[in-house]
C-alpha cells in the first residue's frame, strides 16, 4: 500500500523514477496476490483431505457371492499370468 500511494505521489508531483517506483510497486502487488492464491490452494486441499479422511471412515461395501462360473474365470486367469512370467 506504501509504494502503491508513493508512486501516484511521484506521479502527481512528476518526479524521476516513475518506472522503478512502477515496477516495485507491481511486483509487492504480485507478491500478495500470489501469496493470497497460494494460500487459498492450501486451504482447499486440507478441506478436501479432511472429507476425504471422514468418507473412508464412514463407506460401507457390500460384498456379492460368486457364481461357479465366476471362480472358473478368475482361475485360468491366474494360470495365464503364471505362464506368462
Amino acid at each position: 500500500m506504501l509504494t502503491t500511494a508513493l508512486l501516484i505521489d511521484n506521479t502527481i508531483h512528476h518526479r524521476p523514477g516513475f518506472g522503478f517506483n512502477l515496477q516495485i510497486t507491481l511486483w509487492l502487488w504480485f507478491t500478495v496476490l500470489f501469496a493470497n492464491f497460494a494460500e487459498a490452494m492450501a486451504e482447499g486441499a486440507q478441506s478436501a483431505g479432511d472429507t476425504l479422511r471422514k468418507a473412508k471412515g464412514e463407506t460401507i461395501a457390500k460384498r456379492y457371492k460368486e457364481d461357479a462360473a465366476s471362480k472358473s474365470d478368475q482361475r485360468g486367469a491366474a494360470r495365464g499370468r503364471r505362464d506368462l512370467r
